[in-house]
């Protein structure tokens, strides 16, 4: 089941998005991703249309968007491999016609996923913040 964000979900997508913050980017220091907590909280989430996938009452991750950028998608480090990621991505594909992101160039995991959802590697970029590598992806619609 795909629903909105609540603000009572806030604390739950931090934590899901810090745990897989240093599992996916195991190259960044965690003290990065640990101080980056509050603003995800506070400015980021709130900021973003953010859905959540649940299953028996719990949150199994979530995606956030800027316009028709996806900022974060994330699923619970428990949960994760159990396809809630691809609903995130199929549900946000059937309601844009466009949709762009940023992936780590070192998070392959992350870049085979999004290829295998249609998105293309279109520039390479450096993250101001962490000084790592990253490539801008995007998606079209096929036209019908």
């Amino acid at each position: 089941m795909i629903r909105p964000a609540l603000r009572t979900d806030m604390d739950a997508l931090v934590s899901i998005w810090l745990t897989a913050s240093f599992k996916a980017h195991d190259f960044i220091a965690e003290s990065y991703w640990r101080e980056q907590q509050s603003a995800m909280r506070d400015v980021y989430l709130p900021q973003a249309h953010t859905l959540v996938v649940w299953n028996a009452g719990e949150i199994c991750g979530f995606v956030s968007l800027m316009d028709h950028q996806i900022a974060a998608l994330f699923v619970d480090q428990e949960q994760q491999g159990k396809g809630y990621g691809k609903q995130l991505l199929r549900w946000v594909q059937n309601e844009y016609s466009y949709l762009s992101l940023q992936v780590y160039a070192k998070n392959e995991r992350a870049i085979q996923f999004y290829k295998q959802s249609g998105f293309q590697i279109v520039s390479e970029q450096t993250d101001d913040a962490t000084g790592e590598r990253e490539y801008v992806m995007e998606w079209k619609k096929a036209a019908e």
